[in-house]
């Protein structure tokens, strides 16, 4: 009896401390739910705060009904969020509850907040790197089309500083649809996911480009994260042997071009454009280029191969004449015009096809002023940078000025 009496009693103890975390989880829920019952719930916000020329708020139906949202609603009041719970959720019933959990948070403070908050965050960034596909938005305005080569080479869609990226293939399209209506020239890619089985470059791909913010869904219960909180950046044990990149240029072009080729009319829209570009001219001082040249004999002027310029930079009489390779642009009027090319990394500078002696140098802006200054001007129209990228062009004075026109100011 007295072996059956201590297991009766050691029941009955488990049943009231089950009994009094059951009374203590729904106090705190009817206590929260006091607290927060002149609130509503969010709803899902357009893709951008600007209208269409007809005035059309550019956002689609709401994906939830008032029902669901209540529904869902009552897990802000727990007490502590389930993980397991939440990864049977679909994706925008998750970002419903990440935009109302902050929200009421707000309004009036929910018990166990910062965990809750991360455990939501958490699935998100799981669905994020899990994905084996995603569908991201990308600019017909900022790109190039290789006609030689049948290519066309388009970047990320950048609104508001952030790249637009979907999970389903639907919402995305539709978001394109949206932007459309602001005249925006935007396509849906197909891309690899980080969750595939074969390797994502996207993300990869975003350091070069300088874009670090994503807006995920935007349009839905959307949701901005941090490249780097997917993707680890690019690590190289040996500095030196870190690619050459030039990230921030690259970014403020994007934004420039996407700014200015934006055929649209609105306050201060010349002055975002005058803030891109003028960001853009800072950022060209401070970078480094690859430029394409030729290596020549000295005697003969004939071109090089690799091997024999290797061999001769060894030498104290290299007996070499570095010959830098314009690109030619035929103009409407039938003229043909030189342009020195620059490329910000390797990626912009395989686009373009050289001779088989060609090689990339890599020079700074002072250098490449230097190289400018031994040209007349009339071997010399311009330079343009990632002629089959962004394509941004500076007439040779102009690029020539730069360093001047933000030179610091001296007080008088």
């Amino acid at each position: 009896m007295g072996l059956f009496n201590r297991k009766k009693k050691e029941q009955e103890i488990v049943a009231a401390e089950q009994a009094q975390k059951k009374e203590a989880h729904d106090d705190c829920v009817k206590r929260q739910k006091e607290a927060h019952k002149d609130l509503r719930w969010p709803v899902n916000l357009p893709v951008s705060q600007m209208r269409a020329a007809d005035g059309t708020v550019l956002k689609p139906d709401d994906p939830l009904t008032d029902a669901r949202k209540e529904e869902l609603g009552q897990l802000i009041y727990e007490p502590k969020l389930d993980p397991e719970a939440l990864a049977e959720l679909p994706l925008h019933e998750l970002m419903f509850l990440k935009a109302s959990y902050p929200a009421y948070n707000r309004y009036s403070a929910l018990d166990h907040f910062e965990e809750n908050d991360r455990v939501l965050y958490n699935e998100l960034l799981r669905r994020v790197q899990e994905a084996e596909t995603y569908y991201v938005l990308f600019d017909l305005a900022t790109g190039a089309v290789d006609a030689a080569k049948k290519t066309q080479y388009l970047y990320p869609f950048l609104f508001d500083g952030f790249a637009q990226l979907y999970l389903s293939e639907e919402h995305a399209k539709k978001a394109a649809e949206l932007f459309g209506k602001l005249y925006r020239r935007v396509t849906v890619l197909k891309v690899q996911g980080c969750g595939s089985d074969k390797e994502s470059r996207f993300f990869t791909r975003l350091f070069n480009l300088g874009i670090d913010r994503i807006m995920v869904d935007n349009g839905w219960y959307r949701w901005a994260i941090q490249r780097d909180e997917v993707v680890a950046p690019p690590f190289f044990l040996n500095e030196d042997k870190r690619p050459l990149e030039a990230p921030a240029l690259v970014r403020a072009m994007l934004e420039f071009k996407g700014e200015a080729s934006w055929p649209v009319k609105y306050d201060n829209h010349q002055k975002r454009i005058d803030a891109f570009r003028s960001f853009m001219e800072q950022q060209t001082i401070a970078s480094r280029f690859i430029i394409p040249v030729q290596f020549l004999d000295k005697e003969s002027g004939k071109p090089l191969e690799a091997s024999e310029v290797r061999t001769r930079m060894g030498n104290a009489e290299k007996n070499i004449i570095v010959n830098v390779l314009p690109l030619r642009v035929k103009a409407k009027d039938g003229k043909t015009a030189e342009f020195l090319p620059l490329y910000t990394d390797q990626e912009e500078f395989a686009k373009s096809s050289f001779p088989g002696t060609a090689a990339p140098n890599i020079m700074n802006y002072r250098e490449i002023v230097n190289v400018i200054g031994r040209i007349p001007a009339e071997q010399m129209t311009g330079i343009v940078i990632n002629n089959l990228g962004e394509g941004i062009v500076f007439p040779r004075q102009e690029f020539l000025d730069l360093s001047q026109k933000y030179a610091p100011k001296t007080q008088e």
